[in-house]
């Protein structure tokens, strides 16, 4: 069920991205996918264990907070591309599926030595870090 929400999130907030991007910008979208998703993980860290239903919505709005990033990504690389478009989305997506084999491996060792806690926080971090840029 965790899982499912996640991915819940990201399929609720797909269409509704884009319009946002139209309306608000993509710098803004941009920015606050990480935000949002941040902020999810942040939360879903200190859930504490009689509040599986809040997990669950924690999850749903960190679904939705990587899919605005996605859309956004894919956008921004869409209107400034040029002729490298196809070998910059390339990338985004090999980059992304290094961190989607890695990220859990790390995360894992975090989470046997110091707790769950830690890295729901270490990745709420590094979804901060990706707002810099």
């Amino acid at each position: 069920m965790v899982f499912t929400a996640q991915l819940a999130g990201g399929v609720a907030i797909s269409i509704p991205a884009g319009y946002a991007i139209d309306r608000f910008g993509r710098r803004q979208i941009l920015r606050a996918g990480p935000l949002i998703t941040a902020a999810s993980l942040f939360l879903t860290a200190f859930a504490t264990g009689d509040s599986f239903g809040l997990l669950l919505v924690y999850r749903v709005i960190g679904g939705a907070g990587q899919q605005m990033w996605m859309v956004s990504r894919l956008t921004v690389i869409a209107d400034t591309g040029g002729s490298s478009r196809a070998r910059q989305i390339t990338q985004m997506f090999g980059v992304q599926r290094a961190g989607m084999l890695v990220g859990p491996l790390i995360g894992g060792f975090a989470a046997t030595l110091w707790g769950a806690t830690v890295a729901f926080v270490m990745h709420g971090a590094v979804a901060l870090i990706g707002v810099i840029p």
